[in-house]
């Protein structure tokens, strides 16, 4: 054990030795000793979004395996295959509000001991950007003893007082993780699943961090993120309200009911109905994995991508007929818009995945046939959906027509009639 500590403290001090700075100069990818391991958890895909951008959304984990306090000063995403020009620089507040400590402890750049954390990348291009092959990441720190811990930390055991004494961290440290692969194939084109204008983009992608977005789960011991472009569609009134009344009914909100149509061709290969549609502002008090998306439809739309429609009003799937095996058609209807399962107010919830299982899969990128833009909120005046205020819109942002693009969070959208609507 005293070996292994004594170990430990002497690669420590190879942070700063000399001797070896000399020895990785000549080599492009330096060989460091870092106190975080760092690992993007799924190559990027890419997605055009409504603001005529191509976005690379992804995610990378970072633990903490030394005895240090590490700060993740700044993150810079480069291109290997351009003598690693820097694309994009995440730093500061801006780093910040992108990284999720694990384990209760929100946002914030801090690394403790053992500690984990997930950073949500959004990389963008101009529409018709070369993408590169490859993207590494230069990760800037900040090394403190724990010692420094301002939370007085105890979770480690405490320091051996025969061993030798540590070696001082340096303050800071800079070093280049493996490359990640870029995927370059096509998003999935579809049909948008819902009609009518002034449906509202809840927990879009890519820029900010919500429900979806960082929605990280840890299935049977592996990583996946299901969610990352899925959105959950709600419809505004004409006064750009949520609901009417006090909100406290499911018929305050004129969109319960509206139908769902199924975006693309395919075979249903799951299925979930009978479930009860929730009261506004309620949830469901035995949620399970299986029942977290309400009365649902899967569909197998072929080049092993799946389309979830979720939420789905209780029955609205069953009187259709629909069962598992059958083939459904672009534009048909798979039900009406619910409340069921985990939800608390009335949505569909839509996403794109590489399997079957809503939870136990990768979210895939989508892009709609077309659309036509009709604004777009923020992140502050979200909040007012939920008390019956009017949401303050920028009719500008984002707006007009929209073809084979994915609509980005806040946005307001107008779905056309299709030809099979009734």
């Amino acid at each position: 054990m005293k070996i292994s500590r004594l170990c430990v403290a002497g690669l420590i001090g190879l942070f700063m030795a000399p001797s070896v700075v000399r020895a990785v100069d000549l080599d492009p990818n330096p060989l460091v000793l870092s106190p975080i391991e760092a690992r993007v958890l799924r190559a990027p895909h890419p997605v055009l979004g409504a603001d005529d951008r191509i976005h690379l959304a992804y995610e990378i984990a970072l633990v903490n395996s030394s005895a240090l306090l590490v700060t993740v000063e700044k993150i810079s995403v480069l291109s290997p295959d351009h003598n690693r020009a820097v694309i994009q620089v995440l730093q500061g507040d801006t780093l910040a509000a992108v990284m999720f400590r694990r384990g209760g402890e929100a946002f914030g750049r801090l690394l403790r001991p053992s500690h984990s954390a997930f950073v949500f990348v959004d990389v963008s291009f101009p529409r018709g950007t070369h993408l590169p092959r490859r993207l590494n990441h230069e990760f800037t720190l900040s090394l403190q003893s724990r010692d420094h811990d301002p939370s007085d930390h105890k979770d480690l055991p405490p320091r051996d007082p025969n061993a030798p004494p540590e070696v001082p961290p340096p303050p800071t440290m800079t070093f280049i993780g493996d490359p990640t692969r870029v995927e370059h194939d096509r998003p999935v084109i579809v049909s948008p699943p819902l009609r009518g204008p002034r449906w509202y983009v809840g927990n879009g992608c890519c820029a900010e961090v919500n429900a979806h977005r960082g929605a990280v789960l840890p299935i049977n011991g592996t990583l996946d993120v299901p969610e990352r472009f899925a959105i959950d569609f709600v419809q505004l009134t004409s006064d750009l309200r949520l609901f009417t009344g006090g909100g406290k009914r499911l018929t305050d909100y004129a969109y319960f009911g509206k139908k769902v149509y199924a975006a693309a061709d395919g075979v249903i290969v799951g299925l979930l109905d009978g479930l009860p549609d929730n009261l506004p502002g309620t949830f469901p008090s035995d949620p399970t994995l299986q029942t977290a998306g309400g009365n649902h439809v899967v569909v197998n739309i072929g080049d092993d991508k799946f389309a979830f429609y979720a939420h789905m009003q209780r029955g609205s799937i069953t009187r259709l007929g629909l069962r598992i095996g059958q083939r459904v058609r672009t534009g048909q209807e798979l039900g009406l818009l619910g409340n069921s399962g985990n939800s608390d107010a009335p949505h569909l919830h839509f996403h794109v995945m590489d399997g079957p299982d809503p939870i136990d899969s990768n979210g895939l990128p989508f892009q709609f046939t077309n659309f036509e833009g009709q604004g777009r909120g923020t992140a502050e005046g979200e909040g007012l959906l939920f008390i019956g205020q009017p949401v303050p819109i920028d009719p500008t942002s984002l707006a007009g027509p929209h073809s084979e693009e994915l609509p980005l969070n806040f946005q307001v959208v107008h779905f056309p009639h299709g030809r099979r609507d009734q």
